[in-house]
């Protein structure tokens, strides 16, 4: 308690007296007129006056999480030192470490644990501190998890995950040991123990996003990431927690520790649900899609099928479409349940559903891209040449002994006599836009559809027309020796 510290600063000789010893000497000697509830409510007040004026608030307690990971890290490495002999080196890497705490206690001077709240203030404080206090740790985790998964996939992020979070946790399990034993105990204990903690920590990397989709609405999202967050995160900080008390050698289900190891699990909540919840509104998508990119009806509720034919009424390029299609829209509009779950609307919706699925499928599969290939230009250039050559014998300017001989050029692949690439992606483009076209002639296009339209139109209209069909075969007329497409 920060009253009791303030006593022990002007009395020393107090040092040695327990929590309790002392605050029960304190009552007995100036406040023993008071009855317990009288005197707890006044100590109460004046430790939250202490601890108000001693709160480094959330910037503080940023900066405190700063410095603990930089003691880690130099924990880490004194422990290194000693385990090869390097004892002046592992002396210096102490006292960074010691530095490195002292600053933190500095920037945060009061601890405000979860456990010891009495108020609704005290709640928001801890939550606060637990979150800004491992928030520096947490970004480092992320962003070498985004980097990772950049560079190589889910798998890339873990693994960067790990990397980041090995030498801090080897550094935790050496503080533990100072913690337990005052002195570093075992390295090597310590360096194999963090091996499996560091894993644990960067499993929150499995939240980051990647080829699926999230489903579901702002709030759905952020609900359904956190609660995935806090299943990896409670277990993960509980699981870490025992790890470093019982390779210190301490005991776990030590009354103390166990107080420890539930704040741990709170904190893992607290951290893995905003961190999952955050990270779900990275997810690409309408927020109803599978992992191949298709509207999943079991993931839209009942009310959000309702909001969207509502929405539909309401917008008069859509309300003739709804009539079209036997749905009441007057009803809608005055909010008539039965007509919003009526037959012809359900129908309506799942092919609408449908509909987009099979425009889905179809733009999943990438176009060719034009033709770019050295081998396809070349055999273009050849077939020109030819073609020009056999007119130049055919006109009598040429000798036909000049003629290709079926030898100098290789066969043509399949790809090239059927249809270019580029002459099929074009023709990919026109096939889209036609059945965009034929939905209008059936009932308005939605916002999206004529959106997607005219960017396909400017697409195209960049491509140029599509070339008729013609036989890749070069004409064959003269004296010279027959081409070897030529069948005449």
């Amino acid at each position: 308690m920060l009253l009791l510290d303030q006593v022990r600063q002007q009395y020393p000789a107090y040092n040695d007296w327990s929590d309790a010893d002392l605050l029960g000497g304190l009552r007995a000697k100036f406040y023993a007129d008071l009855s317990d509830e009288e005197f707890n409510s006044q100590v109460d007040a004046r430790e939250r006056e202490l601890r108000d004026e001693a709160d480094g608030g959330a910037g503080g307690e940023f900066v405190a999480g700063v410095y603990g990971m930089g003691a880690n890290l130099a924990r880490a490495g004194q422990a290194t030192a000693q385990a090869v002999g390097a004892d002046r080196v592992a002396g210096y890497l102490a006292e960074t470490a010691e530095g490195a705490q002292r600053a933190a206690q500095e920037a945060d001077p009061v601890s405000s644990p979860l456990l010891d709240s009495k108020t609704v203030g005290d709640v928001a404080t801890g939550v606060r501190e637990v979150l800004t206090k491992n928030a520096p740790q947490l970004i480092a985790t992320l962003g070498a998890g985004f980097a990772g998964a950049l560079a190589a996939g889910p798998l890339g992020g873990l693994v960067a995950g790990f990397a980041v979070n090995y030498p801090l946790m080897f550094g935790e399990n050496v503080q533990e040991q100072i913690h337990q034993k005052g002195k570093i105990e075992s390295p090597g204990k310590a360096a194999a123990w963090a091996v499996p903690g560091a894993a644990l920590d960067a499993a929150i990397n499995l939240l980051i996003p990647g080829g699926g989709k999230a489903a579901g609405g702002m709030v759905t999202r952020f609900l359904k990431g956190g609660a995935r967050g806090t299943l990896i995160e409670a277990p993960t900080e509980f699981t870490q927690q025992v790890l470093t008390i019982y390779q210190a050698g301490g005991d776990p289900t030590d009354p103390k520790n166990r107080q420890r190891l539930l704040e741990a699990a709170i904190a893992g909540a607290l951290l893995g649900g905003v961190a999952g919840g955050g990270l779900s509104f990275l997810k690409k998508g309408s927020g109803h899609e599978n992992d191949q990119g298709l509207i999943d009806p079991a993931t839209i509720s009942r009310a959000e099928r309702d909001n969207a034919l509502v929405d539909l009424a309401n917008d008069p390029d859509t309300e003739g479409l709804l009539a079209a299609n036997g749905i009441d829209v007057e009803a809608i509009r005055k909010g008539d349940v039965s007509a919003l779950q009526s037959d012809a609307a359900t129908k309506f919706l799942a092919r609408i559903t449908e509909r987009r699925n099979q425009e889905r499928a179809k733009s999943a599969v990438a176009p060719t891209p034009p033709a770019t290939d050295g081998s396809i230009k070349a055999q273009d250039a050849e077939l020109e040449r030819q073609r020009a050559l056999q007119a130049e014998i055919d006109a009598g300017r040429a000798d036909p002994g000049a003629a290709p001989a079926p030898l100098e050029r290789a066969p043509l692949p399949d790809t090239f006599v059927t249809e270019a690439p580029h002459v099929q992606a074009r023709r990919d483009l026109d096939q889209r836009l036609s059945d965009l076209d034929a939905r209008e002639a059936e009932g308005p296009l939605s916002m999206a559809d004529r959106r997607s339209r005219a960017i396909l139109r400017e697409e195209r209209s960049r491509m140029g027309p599509v070339p008729p069909v013609s036989d890749p075969k070069p004409p064959c007329r003269g004296r010279g020796p027959a081409h070897p497409h030529d069948t005449g």
